[in-house]
């Protein structure tokens, strides 16, 4: 037999034919395979939409925590100002507790005046030449000193001009704060 491309055993086609039918079952399988993966696939879609129904979910349940933590924080504020709560959350976080606390938007003038540092002394108990101030800017050290205060100038930033302290240092001690509270 003959074929358009040429001259061709009969043996030669036959293994031709089985060839090309094997490749066509193969190819039936892989859309077979297609179905089942298809098939896979809609029940991953399935799964994704509950994993995306359950993120929402969680969403829903964040936001209305964060709602009722926005409520707490307006009437925290309303009933103590701003400043205060910030105050006891930054000294509790670095481990620390004062029995007087004061903050900014409790006193008419704020630093370099004295009023908030004659304020604690007052709420202590305490004449202010009993205090020590510790303090890390120039108004701060210039309002402890105003206070009548022994100041305690902590240098954190090299270029921070601290030298009107009653003493400096690189690192508050409580040695450093009862050498002062000593004198």
């Amino acid at each position: 037999m003959q074929d358009a491309i040429g001259e061709r055993p009969d043996a030669t086609l036959k293994g031709a034919g089985e060839e090309l039918l094997a490749a066509l079952a193969q190819r039936a399988k892989d859309v077979i395979d297609l179905a089942a993966a298809e098939a896979r696939l809609a029940a991953l879609s399935g799964l994704a939409m509950l994993v995306l129904v359950m993120v929402a979910a969680a969403a829903l349940v964040v936001a209305w925590v964060l709602l009722v933590a926005c409520i707490l924080y307006v009437f925290w504020r309303a009933q103590m100002g701003w400043v205060v709560p910030a105050l006891i959350f930054a000294l509790a976080h670095a481990g620390l507790a004062f029995e007087v606390t004061i903050a900014g938007d409790e006193v008419e003038h704020g630093k370099p005046a004295p009023d908030m540092f004659l304020r604690a002394a007052e709420r202590l108990a305490l004449p202010p030449e009993a205090c020590v101030v510790v303090e890390d800017s120039p108004p701060g050290v210039a309002a402890g000193l105003a206070a009548g205060m022994q100041t305690l100038g902590v240098q954190r930033v090299p270029e921070t001009d601290l030298s009107a302290a009653t003493r400096v240092v690189d690192r508050v001690s409580v040695s450093a704060i009862l050498a002062l509270a000593n004198q």
